[in-house]
């Protein structure tokens, strides 16, 4: 199965031209074709990319020292510069941190969330970051608390301690959904013995078999 081909017109053509390349080198992998001449590997790219990147590809440049023919040197680098923006740090750096985990999210999918907007920040530390933000955007008023004494408080620590805390909300829910089941059928059990005393057919039946017992 060919890779779908490269969509110009995505609204985050960066994102995109990501996931395409990784796909076209697992595919290359897959076929055995990664360790093919660069002429290969490019009719190959060529024929999967789509007839919009193509035409891209037919207007590039290259430097004297360059040939077309270089698939990683040139191809794929111009194609990263093209789909990749000029990023504005602070304006990712934002976006970052106005991103709080949504209701549902676990741990681990906001983690990778936010991983991938940390990407264009820029950060020295990137997972000090994410634990800042983990930290001060937690709605658990007590797993903050929990997360605050810890001195010496890790990205790792963070998502180990959060996970333990949604372990343990599911783990309520269900002893909460099963004290009620008793409780339900014992109120059900109940109400049938109060009916079933209230019966006048049931009172002479009663009496009736007494009798005959005597």
């Amino acid at each position: 199965m060919k890779t779908a081909p490269l969509r110009l017109d995505s609204s985050n053509l960066e994102a995109e031209w990501t996931s395409f390349v990784k796909k076209f080198r697992w595919f290359s992998v897959a076929i055995g074709a990664d360790k093919k001449p660069d002429t290969t590997r490019l009719a190959m790219f060529l024929s999967t990319i789509g007839d919009d990147a193509v035409k891209v590809f037919e207007a590039f440049t290259y430097a004297e020292s360059e040939a077309a023919e270089q698939f990683d040197v040139a191809i794929l680098r111009r194609f990263k510069e093209y789909c990749t923006p000029v990023h504005n740090v602070v304006y990712e750096r934002f976006l970052f941190w106005q991103h709080a985990q949504t209701p549902g999210e676990t741990i681990d999918q906001y983690v990778t969330r936010q991983r991938h907007l940390a990407n264009t920040c820029n950060f020295m530390e990137e997972d000090n970051m994410i634990r800042h933000h983990i930290v001060f955007m937690c709605q658990d008023a007590r797993l903050k608390e929990r997360l605050l004494r810890e001195a010496d408080l890790t990205l790792t620590k963070s998502i180990a301690l959060c996970r333990a805390a949604e372990a343990t909300r599911e783990q309520i829910k269900t002893l909460n959904s099963a004290d009620q089941r008793p409780i339900q059928a014992a109120s059900t059990s109940n109400v049938c013995a109060v009916q079933q005393h209230d019966n006048p057919r049931h009172q002479r039946h009663t009496n009736r078999s007494a009798t005959l017992l005597v």
